[in-house]
């Protein structure tokens, strides 16, 4: 294995006086064995480098390494360290993912060192960018556990940070239920006067997304509106824009399509003027899904085709199955069943391409309903039970209740025995469903205001 150095900030820059005095350019040093890049990396320091290459640039410049204070004698400070973690973070966030990792692989921290919180998040969100969800897992939980040990540092948030990525594993695992766990956990422990402030925007939009996805909608928009009230405090767009597109949807749950479109507008706005295409993508889509619900059907298709036009610049492949969905709606609604049929179908083959399971099962759910409308009740118990198997294996309680209902109906005239058992299961998850909301509405009554924040001592 390639013996590697921390080039300090103190050696990089002698190094680059040294480049200088002589007259050269970073790219007269530059050979085969050395890059230009990485010739600038070592003179800006905090930089870990291959030993062979460090003494290469150092033969070259006439520099004796052994005269020099090397980083191995070298009592390092922590803000180099730290510096060294903000331009890790920033590469990884920057998707320079393999720049990033060999840093990562070469950083030399102390084990009882509070900083490995930081590093052991870095190396989850590389993990987590490439995919590797069991290896990111492992190392939020490492990150978590160093915070454990040095309690004086909770302040970093960075232990909240790594349950948020947590929650977004198990999101993407559509584990909703625990996705919603880690997010409240994060929630829970967030220093508010401590760094990362952003962050807490994150945990509660995310918490949001979770409870929408398991139709726990009054909760859903108690956590937004809180979210409202400190709009100002607010810096991300990206938040932002989850919050116009989330009210959005919310809004059309509970049957405000009207009130639905002026969020959908203006969050598109927004997202024109960052020219953020995903968001721009989602917003089209709930416009579209708005104007369905108040037969607008003009306007709902124009919508969901410039949706559409976008997808392109779409990398999240997943994006586009709610898009298809809805489109297969407005065209079962319509009449053109056999077009429905075909865009519902494309949204099924790429809810089991992209192994999502929320909208997965909405869009099996959507084309048993044009099957049922056409009274091809076959296909449509086929497909209602497809999404069904779904929403029970990841807990989507509402979901599985309705879907309950509609093969009922599927089976009443012709199937008896089924149509009892479906009844039957049916009015269990209702009381089940109708449980959980007298146990939230009793703890909402305990709440005297909704704030975000509470008011300080002595306020």
């Amino acid at each position: 294995m390639k013996e590697s150095i921390f080039v300090s900030l103190k050696l990089g820059e002698l190094i680059k006086k040294a480049r200088k005095g002589k007259g050269f350019r970073q790219e007269d040093l530059a050979d085969d064995l050395i890059s230009t890049a990485t010739i600038s990396n070592i003179e800006r320091g905090a930089y870990t480098v291959s030993k062979s290459k460090l003494e290469h640039v150092c033969s070259k410049l006439e520099l004796d390494l052994e005269n020099i204070n090397l980083p191995e004698k070298e009592e390092f400070s922590e803000r180099e360290m730290q510096f060294l973690l903000i331009m890790l973070e920033q590469d990884i966030d920057a998707c320079n993912l393999e720049h990033a990792w060999k840093s990562l692989q070469n950083f030399s921290i102390a084990s009882d060192h509070p900083l490995q919180a930081w590093f052991y998040y870095l190396k989850g969100k590389y993990y987590f960018k490439k995919n590797v969800w069991n290896q990111a897992s492992v190392c939020f939980s490492k990150g978590i556990q160093v915070i454990d040990n040095f309690p004086e540092v909770i302040y970093s948030n960075i232990s909240a940070a790594c349950y948020n990525e947590l929650s977004r594993i198990a999101y993407y695992q559509n584990d909703i239920e625990q996705a919603l766990n880690y997010v409240n956990t994060g929630i829970e422990i967030f220093v508010q006067s401590g760094e990362r402030v952003y962050l807490e925007y994150q945990l509660l939009v995310n918490k949001v997304i979770y409870l929408k996805n398991q139709k726990r909608i009054e909760e859903a928009l108690r956590t937004l509106h809180l979210m409202w009230n400190e709009m100002d405090k607010i810096k991300s767009t990206e938040v932002l824009l989850n919050m116009y597109e989330l009210h959005a949807e919310l809004l059309n749950k509970t049957e405000r399509y009207e009130e639905a479109t002026t969020y959908a507008l203006a969050g598109m706005e927004l997202a024109r003027i960052e020219g953020n295409h995903e968001r721009l993508f989602d917003l089209w889509t709930v416009l579209g899904s708005s104007y369905i619900y108040l037969e607008q059907w003009n306007k709902a298709e124009q919508c969901l085709q410039s949706a559409l036009r976008l997808k392109e610049r779409i990398k999240k492949e997943y994006l586009l199955i709610s898009t298809y969905t809805q489109l297969g709606k407005l065209y079962s609604t319509t009449g053109k069943v056999r077009v429905a049929i075909h865009t519902l179908e494309e949204a099924v083959r790429l809810g089991k391409q992209t192994n999502d399971a929320f909208r997965l099962c909405e869009a099996l759910e959507v084309l048993g309903d044009c099957y049922l409308r056409k009274d091809k009740n076959k296909k449509a118990k086929k497909s209602y039970e497809e999404a069904l198997y779904i929403a029970e294996q990841h807990a989507l309680k509402v979901q599985a209740r309705n879907i309950l209902l509609k093969l009922a109906c599927c089976c009443q005239k012709s199937d008896p025995e089924n149509y009892q058992k479906y009844i039957e299961s049916f009015f269990q998850m209702h009381i089940q469903l109708q449980e959980r909301r007298e146990i939230a509405m009793k703890l909402e009554n305990q709440i005297d205001s909704l704030k975000l924040h509470s008011d300080p001592p002595g306020s």
